[in-house]
């Protein structure tokens, strides 16, 4: 087969046909007298050259911080800052204040 510019857009033509018919792929190439490879190549490069995009979507993985969460934090009036990674005993906070 040889791929030609008419080629390419009677086949793109194809694809905006089925696209409009609201139909199954398989039906649709059934009613075109298509093989569904044929239609898979020719869908595949009208989306790459109208750079849409295919079924999938790239996600980000969520970003994992490794440091240990802050059990809590004191704020002094004065400007100083405690801050305890785990939980602190009661009587040093006492002791603090």
């Amino acid at each position: 087969m040889i791929i030609t510019k008419e080629n390419d857009t009677e086949k793109f033509a194809m694809i905006e046909r089925w696209q409009q018919s609201k139909q199954t792929i398989s039906q649709f190439c059934v009613e075109e007298n298509i093989a569904t490879h044929v239609f898979y190549y020719w869908h595949a490069k009208y989306r790459k050259q109208n750079n849409k995009p295919g079924a999938f979507i790239k996600i980000a993985p969520p970003v994992i911080s490794h440091t240990k969460p802050n059990y809590c934090t004191i704020h002094f009036t004065n400007g100083i800052r405690l801050v305890f990674n785990e939980q602190p005993n009661a009587s040093f906070i006492k002791q603090l204040l």
